[in-house]
């Protein structure tokens, strides 16, 4: 009965179960590891970036260390681990896989960012028979920015003397920045990588919401839990 209670509702007097397993969770799917502390009352978990798995020539572990100063025993922690096919006692992320498409994402979304918070636009050269001087020339400039800023909405028309006249330097536009066919095909990286069924994703109504969610259970939480739960059983015997 303490056991039960432990495991399913009180795990520790900081936490409750359902923010506990979600930091374990979490822990699994960033890293591939997930630690926790049994002090022979309560279960705590350890962060398992600051935790590091020592072993000895035996190939056995030794002990763990945590945030480089704490010495915790094999038999003080509770470790669930993902699959690795370079260790026995330590897991590798399920995200590993999918490092370069989630890289990509972000550079794409931070172009798109800083492409609108500079106000550019598809290039334009200028060009004129006369040579300006550097003040007017950054006074244009600077005119351009503020008068033809995407992001505060400029839309009036430049006027040109002086026989100067516009060449097109870019093709780019607003459409083509949307990166939509490149951000599905990395997103769906990413998914096979979690073992999330892409088509959750795709073909979501009423109909079938059912058992796209059972789909979803079978699939991704379930295999989940199972590791936790086997790491519980091989610790509490």
């Amino acid at each position: 009965k303490k056991l039960h209670t432990l495991v399913n509702f009180h795990p520790n007097d900081a936490e409750d179960v359902s923010s506990y397993r979600r930091q374990l969770y979490m822990d699994l799917i960033l890293t591939g590891n997930c630690y926790q502390y049994y002090d022979g009352l309560m279960l705590w978990h350890l962060p398992s970036k600051l935790v590091e798995v020592k072993s000895h020539n035996k190939n056995k572990v030794s002990k763990y260390i945590f945030n480089g100063d704490t010495d915790f025993a094999p038999e003080e922690i509770i470790h669930t681990k993902d699959n690795s096919s370079k260790s026995v006692y330590v897991g590798t992320s399920r995200l590993r896989p999918a490092t370069n498409s989630i890289r990509t994402l972000v550079k794409m979304l931070a172009f798109q960012e800083k492409f609108f918070e500079n106000g550019a636009i598809p290039g334009l050269i200028l060009t004129t028979p006369n040579i300006l001087g550097k003040r007017i020339k950054d006074r244009m400039l600077d005119d351009w920015r503020r008068l033809y800023n995407p992001s505060t909405g400029g839309k009036r028309p430049l006027i040109l003397d002086g026989d100067m006249k516009v060449n097109p330097l870019s093709q780019i536009n607003f459409r083509e920045l949307d990166f939509a066919a490149s951000v599905s095909s990395h997103e769906l990286k990413i998914l096979k990588a979690l073992g999330v069924p892409p088509v959750l994703l795709e073909s979501g109504n009423n109909a079938n919401i059912r058992p796209n969610i059972q789909l979803f259970y079978e699939l991704t939480v379930l295999p989940l839990a199972s590791k936790l739960i086997s790491s519980y059983e091989r610790f509490f015997a």
